[in-house]
């Protein structure tokens, strides 16, 4: 089954992780551990302060900084909207 990811929004507890790391490898890898879990470059980049280019370099970077000290929350799941079906017109009646 296929999700949607858009409009995600980090939890709070997020926020208050990023505001009290104050090492910048240790953010990078922060960084990188969300983005593994699959957040999008948007909510961490509204989480973290800066771009989402710039989340997406750091990423693309990587680090070797260890951040498993701060909180992994897992993406929330929607379903996506199955597709329409659309009924083909009967010949004789057109």
């Amino acid at each position: 089954m296929t999700y949607r990811k858009t409009m995600l929004t980090l939890p709070a507890d997020v926020f208050g992780a990023f505001e009290s790391i104050t090492d910048s490898d240790v953010r990078d890898a922060y960084m990188v551990r969300l983005r593994d879990a699959e957040w999008t470059l948007q909510s961490i980049s509204e989480a973290a302060g800066i771009t989402r280019e710039r989340v997406r370099q750091i990423v693309e970077k990587g680090t070797t900084a260890d951040a498993s000290a701060f909180p992994l929350p897992e993406p929330p799941k929607h379903e996506k909207a199955a597709p329409r079906v659309y009924v083909e017109p009967d010949p004789v009646k057109l």
